[in-house]
């Protein structure tokens, strides 16, 4: 499922808001590649990006994993694992 439709069912079914989610995303400048966003960074979203306070912005495939609280709600998946290590 694209993440853009997770996080509107997230919303609209399970009335989870945006700012109850924190994003692990890709993040070249940080010491492990990845850094976890979320409110009050992340301020909403649209069918491409998260958008941040300042203006910036996250495109969605640099999203690795969405989470709620302490609970995962969301992993991104590398073809290259479901293809038993061989990238396309």
């Amino acid at each position: 499922m694209p993440l853009h439709e997770l996080l509107s069912r997230l919303e609209w079914a399970a009335g989870l808001p945006l700012d109850e989610l924190c994003f692990l995303v890709v993040d070249r400048g940080a010491a492990d590649g990845a850094r976890l966003v979320g409110p009050p960074e992340v301020v909403g979203r649209d069918r491409s990006y998260l958008h941040l306070a300042g203006g910036g912005r996250i495109p969605y495939h640099r999203v690795l994993e969405v989470w709620n609280r302490d609970r995962l709600v969301w992993r991104k998946v590398d073809v290259r694992d479901e293809r038993g290590g061989e990238g396309q």
